[in-house]
């Protein structure tokens, strides 16, 4: 399989990176150490402007991956003066940025994620990609005046088949309840345009995509596949010959 082109939860990365050499037990305060160095590194302008991204959504709106530096001042300020969305998952880096990142750091377990993370047949699934049962985040618009943050968390757990507490929030890390279907639906369309877009999916390739290839690529059941299939294609339709 080749690698996924991201984007990487930043949360991800530095648990990924915490994991004791040889275990998936993790150094639960170097986890923490090494997401407040990415946040930092955000801060210092490390990162392009690009390369640091969240789902966000807008209300009566489709999910899209938009940089930090695009979102509008209030829910920009959500994300740059805490770590909490940081934790929750919801801020990603760019596949490229995410390999730069382990390329320039000096940590033990740098080379084992760039090899595990960046090889044909060792590559994890982006949240893009999820697998089933781990919610993507979405970062909610507020702007209803409710008061409600503009920052929220949805949905979440381990991947299925992964080893439990490998890569999940650890102890005192905020923790992700599962998706309800709409949630995943939206996550799977969002996917399937971004493909689109970047051509790495036709819109051909895409309605005959066979529907267990579809539960295996976007981790969700078939039904859910379907209507998330059915819903980009009606917004991407395709032109008859």
């Amino acid at each position: 399989m080749p690698p996924r082109p991201g984007p990487f939860e930043c949360a991800q990365l530095s648990l990924a990176l915490a994991r004791l050499p040889g275990r998936f037990e993790r150094d639960e305060d170097e986890a923490y150490r090494i997401l407040n160095h990415i946040i930092a590194s955000y801060k210092r302008g490390v990162f392009a402007d690009d390369e640091v991204v969240v789902l966000f959504v807008e209300p009566g709106e489709p999910p899209q991956l938009r940089p930090v530096k695009s979102l509008p001042e209030d829910a920009r300020r959500e994300i740059e003066d805490g770590a909490s969305l940081w934790r929750d998952g919801a801020v990603m880096l760019t596949s490229s940025a995410t390999k730069r990142y382990l390329e320039a750091s000096t940590l033990a377990g740098a080379p084992r994620v760039l090899v595990d993370w960046f090889t044909d047949d060792a590559s994890p699934r982006s949240p893009g990609y999820a697998a089933a049962g781990d919610g993507k985040q979405l970062l909610v618009r507020d702007t209803a005046g409710t008061g409600q943050p503009n920052g929220q968390a949805v949905g979440a757990g381990r991947a299925a088949g992964q080893p439990e507490g490998q890569d999940t929030p650890p102890t005192g890390w905020p923790r992700r309840t599962g998706g309800r279907p709409p949630e995943k639906r939206l996550r799977v369309e969002a996917a399937m345009k971004a493909q689109i877009k970047t051509g790495e999916l036709t819109r051909l390739a895409l309605r005959n995509l066979k529907q267990v290839s579809m539960e295996q690529e976007y981790g969700v059941n078939r039904e859910t596949a379907n209507k998330a299939r059915k819903n980009v294609l009606s917004e991407f339709p395709i032109a008859d010959n």
